[in-house]
């Protein structure tokens, strides 16, 4: 059997990746993957002819004359370095055709560093993506930085549920240096009477309840009678309305950490009761100088108490970072 020649090998593409430069750094992996892959083939072509040659050089060696045994022996022994060489080829095309797949890419590994630093490391991680899914992330065509989606969202910081003939509904220590501003939410909330009281309400500094003449307010509703109220040094604050009905709606807070500037609210409130629909709004501020950790909800109790319905959820807006 006559030597066959050696298949070719498409040469490695130019020129040569280079990490650190962002213009050509894609382009070139991506020629360059694409030579591995097409490479495999002809790396296992190449074993092959390796293998076949000295197959071939085995069985010459064998049947020469007893005085080049020796000879044959040693063609042997190249023989099998040689299969060596085309199995360690085939490995390596094996392993090179990884790449990009749990290789260089990995997510146990960074794949971007910063160039002043390089301690500062970044990585991908594909652990919540489903088994045999591929997911794929576009780039928009802009620059920017990106943002977490609760960067500047609404963050759920606590929740509560009243409970049956309360007077009050604390939230004394609910905010926080991290958010200046919040909403509470309040759904389906009941009282015990009708028609009802107002719900005032007083804030808190470091946990402790202002209770001093610090509040000035308004109050407004659709009312014919008596459109708008407003108090001035009042020792608390009208917030909503409570009766026996089902009453849901917000009060915002604005600049709750604020020590020189003022801090305010404002509330929604909407109600479904007995003697038809009923809303109304508010709106103060809390004169004090300090900044505010939280808030008490309260009724004199004289014609509505809480009851165990409905729940009043606070929310932070967060600080864009």
């Amino acid at each position: 059997m006559a030597v066959q020649i050696p298949p070719t090998i498409t040469p490695v593409p130019t020129p040569a990746i280079q990490r650190n430069d962002r213009a050509t750094f894609s382009n070139r992996v991506d020629a360059f993957v694409t030579w591995l892959i097409t490479g495999v083939s002809q790396f296992g072509a190449v074993a092959a002819n390796v293998y076949n040659n000295a197959t071939d050089a085995l069985g010459s060696a064998v049947a020469a004359a007893a005085d080049r045994v020796q000879t044959g022996l040693d063609r042997v022994q190249t023989g099998a370095d040689r299969i060596q060489t085309g199995q360690d080829r085939a490995a390596a095309a094996a392993s090179a055709a990884t790449i990009g797949v749990t290789a260089a890419f990995s997510d146990a590994n960074p794949i971007v560093k910063n160039a002043a630093d390089n301690s500062k490391m970044g990585k991908l991680k594909a652990d919540l993506i489903s088994p045999g899914v591929t997911r794929e992330y576009q780039l928009p065509n802009r620059n920017g930085t990106m943002a977490l989606t609760d960067d500047t969202a609404m963050v759920l910081l606590a929740t509560v549920s009243p409970t049956d003939n309360a007077l009050t509904v604390d939230f004394l220590n609910v905010f926080s240096s991290a958010y200046d501003n919040y909403r509470i939410m309040i759904r389906t909330m009941e009282g015990t009477a009708f028609p009802g009281e107002n719900i005032m309400m007083r804030v808190a500094v470091a946990g402790i309840v202002d209770a001093n003449s610090r509040y000035n307010w308004v109050r407004s509703t659709p009312a014919a009678t008596s459109n708008e109220i407003g108090n001035l040094g009042n020792s608390g604050a009208c917030s909503f309305y409570l009766q026996n009905a089902s009453a849901s709606g917000t009060i915002d807070f604005f600049n709750v950490n604020g020590t020189n500037t003022g801090k305010s609210w404002r509330s929604d409130c909407h109600v479904n009761g007995a003697g038809g629909a009923f809303s109304q709004q508010c709106w103060g501020f809390y004169l004090g100088a300090s900044a505010i950790s939280g808030f008490r909800l309260f009724v004199t109790g004289s014609t509505a108490k809480f009851l165990a319905k409905g729940s009043i959820e606070v929310y932070g807006f967060k600080k864009a970072t």
